[in-house]
């Protein structure tokens, strides 16, 4: 009897213990990996709201600011998501995500400078107006190519090892830029 009772306490240990010592299971893993690219992402977001908001206040010394901090949380980020490695041998969200902070340090440089000086130098003309307007339908065309396509690139992901998505907490801020 003893010895059964001490047999059962050793399988019970064993078990405890392999219990206890066992990973995170693939599906945590995922979620981990997901959540630090959409995490890089939400950081570049961040930082792009801060920048639109600086319009606001119609100084030019404050736009630039923002636009240069802007500018350089987009370079740093997207050099860090350059570095995460693929998951279980697949790259294709960290590579979509890099291909859309590319595409948000692409426009940060150009596009959105040329918005700043346009607001820097006061209340904008027409022709102003009418330029600022054609930036932000080009940009719009092509965000929204790219987000659909990382979009789907984050469900097939997501769909693969069992993920719910949930909602983008920041997109009513988005909308309402």
């Amino acid at each position: 009897m003893k010895k059964s009772i001490a047999l059962l306490g050793a399988l019970v240990f064993i078990f405890v213990a392999a219990t206890a010592t066992a990973g995170p299971t693939t599906k945590d893993l995922a979620i981990a990996y997901n959540d630090k690219i959409i995490a890089l992402q939400t950081r570049i977001i961040k930082s792009m709201i801060a920048f639109s908001k600086s319009f606001g206040t119609g100084d030019g010394k404050i736009m630039m600011k923002a636009h240069k901090s802007m500018v350089s949380t987009i370079e740093t980020t997207l050099k860090e998501a350059k570095k995460v490695g693929p998951f279980q041998g697949d790259s294709s969200l960290r590579d979509g995500a890099v291909e859309l902070f590319k595409f948000y340090n692409e426009i940060s440089k150009k596009e959105y400078l040329e918005i700043v000086k346009i607001l820097s130098a006061g209340k904008p003309s027409k022709k102003g107006m009418a330029r600022m307007n054609e930036i932000v339908e080009s940009i719009t065309v092509r965000e929204n190519a790219l987000d659909k396509k990382f979009q789907g690139i984050q469900v097939a992901f997501t769909k693969k090892y069992g993920i719910a998505l949930t909602e983008n907490r920041m997109q009513k801020e988005i909308d309402n830029l």
